[in-house]
């Protein structure tokens, strides 16, 4: 492929090595957060608590830093739309963006895989619970719109540490709803 489309479809992209560093960030903050933080006592239930407390907010951080991510990667396929709009008529360019744009698909899958995790957590990996809020095969898409409507509640009810709310749009399963609540109190 010619190196000059690549590289007109660079600024586009999120570059490996970013998004490498960015996985390594919510490995941390979904496993391991709650455990650097404390370690529970076994038997010991406001020690569990705190613990619970320290899970939620690394969470609560994943998710930011998610949305922050999903962002970012809707507006790198907007600019490459654009990019191979205005360029149709060139095969090479056509084949280039469609390489970029099925980067940036996993690379979103990624992303939403971890929020995956946290609610299958949530639901302590009750398929049978589950398959209830799954609808279809497809992913689903990312809509910034959507996500700002439920952003400010959202926002809101995680201020408080005993509570977490979770955005079941950056879900790849979890089709019915817009947002999971826990209040630990």
């Amino acid at each position: 492929m010619d190196k000059d489309i690549i590289h007109s479809l660079k600024p586009a992209a999120i570059p490996k090595a970013d998004f490498d560093s960015f996985i390594d960030e919510l490995i941390t903050l979904v496993c391991e957060y709650g455990l650097n933080k404390i370690r529970p006592t076994r038997g010991d239930r406001l020690s569990f608590i705190s613990f619970m407390v320290q899970v939620h907010e690394g969470w609560k951080l994943a998710q930011h830093r998610c949305i922050e991510m999903l962002i970012r990667i809707s507006n790198s396929k907007n600019s490459i739309v654009e990019f191979r709009m205005r360029h149709s008529g060139d095969k090479k360019i056509r084949q280039a963006c469609r390489f970029a744009e099925k980067e940036l698909d996993f690379q979103e899958r990624m992303v939403r895989s971890f929020i995956d995790s946290i609610i299958w957590q949530i639901f302590k990996l009750d398929h049978w619970r589950l398959r209830r809020f799954f609808l279809a095969e497809d992913i689903g898409n990312f809509s910034i719109e959507t996500l700002n409507s439920n952003l400010s509640f959202v926002n809101e009810f995680n201020e408080k540490p005993n509570q977490l709310a979770i955005l079941t749009d950056l879900s790849s399963f979890f089709h019915l709803g817009d947002v999971i609540l826990i209040d630990l109190s």
